[in-house]
């Protein structure tokens, strides 16, 4: 459990790196947890709520280059996580695994920089969050339809980089499900009342015709907000592509890497 007793709430707490061991510690943790064999799903979200912790804290938190060229405070935690638990891979923060763990850290520590809600929080909702979750998982019926804890723990701070506001208590528990494939979409909602409107304006509806001017805007309105959806979905698909791209270069770079520093050749 993180604790929300910090003068530092929403990761303000300024800190003196030179006088402060919390960041070596953390370090320390983050090496601990990547040697700790078996039970891979309570390590990673053990060491997502630690960084959490610490971010709300003050200890660290997502400035550029903080500790060289390209290495903030995410950067230096996955690595300390990824050597301990990886002893035969080479840490490299541009190949595909390790990237993708630089970037669940950093969104827990931008959740633990949350700074819109009042003294203890966001740790208080995270502590709620948390706690809720286990108990679901005691249940049989609710632990198989439930996501695995670190990537609750993960939507949660995805949520959070869009909210000014806390969570409650409904949303955190749907987020802690998988998704219904028979429940529908807000798009199927969205193209379910565009039709309905359609008709109404169009007097091809079974109630009748209603030709008013405020049907005819909100046709027009969701047509709009229809188009805005598929055009980020394109947007989406296009980055996802770009993404693939460029994990399968650092990838291969990676491996060509490991096999130099394996010959013993020095790599430049």
């Amino acid at each position: 459990m993180v604790t929300g007793t910090s003068p530092g709430a929403g990761g303000n707490l300024a800190h003196a790196p030179g006088n402060d061991t919390r960041f070596a510690a953390l370090l320390e943790l983050s090496t601990t947890l990547g040697a700790t064999t078996g039970q891979a799903e309570d390590v990673q979200v053990k060491h997502l709520l630690a960084v959490t912790q610490a971010a709300f804290e003050g200890v660290i938190d997502n400035t550029v280059d903080k500790h060289g060229t390209g290495i903030d405070d995410a950067t230096k935690i996955t690595e300390a996580y990824w050597k301990a638990r990886n002893k035969e891979v080479i840490f490299n923060p541009k190949a595909g695994n390790q990237r993708k763990t630089i970037s669940t850290v950093r969104q827990c520590i931008t959740l633990g920089g949350w700074s819109k809600g009042g003294p203890g929080e966001p740790i208080g909702m995270v502590n709620k969050a948390m706690t809720s979750y286990r108990q679901l998982r005691k249940y049989p019926n609710s632990a198989k339809r439930l996501v695995d804890a670190a990537n609750y723990l993960i939507t949660i701070a995805r949520k959070m980089k869009r909210s000014d506001v806390l969570l409650d208590d409904e949303d955190l528990r749907d987020l802690a499900f998988k998704q219904d494939p028979d429940i529908a979409t807000v798009e199927d909602v969205l193209h379910g009342m565009r039709k309905t409107l359609g008709k109404l304006k169009d007097g091809k509806h079974p109630a009748g015709s209603c030709a008013i001017p405020n049907i005819e805007a909100a046709w027009k309105a969701l047509n709009r907000e229809l188009k805005a959806i598929a055009d980020a979905k394109k947007q989406a698909n296009t980055d996802a592509e770009t993404e693939a791209e460029i994990t399968a270069a650092a990838d291969a770079q990676a491996k060509t890497e490991a096999e130099v520093a394996a010959s013993g050749v020095a790599w430049s």
